[in-house]
Order: C-alpha cells, then sequence, then structure tokens
C-alpha cells in the first residue's frame, strides 16, 4: 500500500497561527509556564524565568522554584511572597515551575458602595461573565475589613506532593488594609492545567498576600473598584 503525504505540518501551522496572533493582539493571550497538574504532582523546579515570563505579560500569578513563596506581577513589577511572611522584588533572573500571565487590559469596571464578602465578589463576577467557559483576570481596589493568608514554605528533595505540602502552610490574619487583589478566574475544562477556581492575591503598602477569604468595604479611598479582564 502506498502511503502519500501532504507535505504539511499541521503543528508547524498551527505554532505560527500562534505566535501571529500573540504578536498581533497580545493582549487577548492567556500565557502559561507548565501545567498545574505538574505543579500537583511535586514538579517543583523549572526553566522560565521571570524576565521572560516579562515578555509575556503585565500581570500574572505563579510561584518560584522549590515552591519558595507566591509570585504576582502586577504592572509589570513581581513581587516575591515568602512563607515567613516577607515580600520582596523577585529577581529577573528566578525561575518558576508555574505561573500564568497577561497583558491587563480591563473590559468591565464596576464599582462597590458597600462591603461585600469574598463569595459575593465571586457571584458579581459570575453574573457578568458571559459563558461558563470564558477565563476571567480580576483587579480589586479597595479597603479590606479582613483578609486570611497563606503561603506554602519553601520544599526541599526529595519533594512532596502539592496537597502534602501545604499542610504545612502558615496562615496570617490582615485587617483593615488597603490594597489591591488580583486574581484569574479558571473553568473546570482546564483541569490538569490550571486551578479551576478563582486564585487571589493581594498588594498591600508593605506586603503581597495570597488570600483564603476577605471583606472588602469602602474605605478612606473612596468605593472599591472591581476590573474584570474576560476573554
Amino acid at each position: 500500500m502506498e502511503t502519500r503525504h501532504c507535505g504539511c505540518s499541521c503543528i508547524s501551522d498551527i505554532t505560527r497561527a500562534a505566535l501571529k496572533l500573540e504578536k498581533d493582539r497580545g493582549e487577548n493571550i492567556i500565557y502559561q509556564a507548565s501545567l498545574m497538574s505538574a505543579l500537583l504532582s511535586g514538579v517543583y523546579e523549572g526553566e522560565t524565568t521571570i524576565r521572560q515570563l516579562l515578555e509575556h505579560g503585565d500581570f500574572g500569578l505563579g510561584t518560584f522554584n522549590h515552591l519558595d513563596g507566591e509570585m504576582i506581577a502586577f504592572n509589570s513589577d513581581v513581587f516575591q511572597l515568602r512563607s515567613d511572611g516577607s515580600a520582596r522584588s523577585a529577581s529577573p533572573d528566578q525561575k518558576t515551575p508555574f505561573a500564568v500571565m497577561t497583558f491587563f487590559n480591563p473590559t468591565h469596571e464596576y464599582t462597590i458602595k458597600e462591603p461585600h464578602s469574598r463569595q459575593q465578589i465571586h457571584d458579581i463576577i459570575d453574573a457578568n461573565v458571559a459563558s461558563q467557559n470564558i477565563f476571567c483576570a480580576l483587579r480589586i481596589d479597595g479597603h479590606f475589613d479582613k483578609v486570611d493568608t497563606r503561603t506554602v514554605p519553601e520544599q526541599h528533595r526529595p519533594y512532596k506532593p502539592m496537597m502534602q505540602a501545604v499542610e504545612e502552610q502558615p496562615v496570617f490574619h490582615i485587617e483593615q488594609q488597603d490594597g489591591v487583589l488580583i486574581g484569574f478566574l479558571t473553568r473546570n475544562l482546564c483541569r490538569g492545567s490550571m486551578s479551576p477556581v478563582i486564585t487571589n492575591t493581594l498588594l498591600t503598602s508593605n506586603a503581597v498576600v495570597a488570600v483564603m477569604c476577605s471583606t472588602i468595604r469602602s474605605g478612606k479611598a473612596g468605593s472599591p473598584l472591581v476590573l474584570l479582564k474576560n476573554w
């Protein structure tokens, strides 16, 4: 039986199309380094640098090699929050085993004039996202009555699976703090590649924290502003 080849490469065609889309409409791209399933399995070392991440976005979340702190990218600045509660600017040469980045240009803006819980914020987002299959990046500027946070401590070989590592994470409590909360809403269809939940991180004047639960209200700076970017 004679086998004929069409002379084209589907993989090459898809790659060229994706690169062209990123060049022409980079603001509509979500860039991801590695998979959530790999991180959950204990793959805590990657080769992607912070410098490389910033080529693909000015806004994002992730972690650092060895799970050495939470990563937050905000206005092209990247911060590292460690399990001792300290926060510092990340070095361009630091590497990540997992991160999600985008260029944040909001498509929706909402003003909140009364206290809202985290669940109420989720409800606002769900009510304004057109489809359960759409990604959403979010930013909330406001005054937070209460924020509970956590950060996984740095891991060492032989690595534990993520679900064991998080059992050791310290929890911090913050009250009456102005700040900016950022996050991503991902969907169940991406289970394995991303976490199918809203992941939030709070940036304050003196710290960056991964948010477990929070209550937001209008404060001295005025009413909280919710900014959403849909795809």
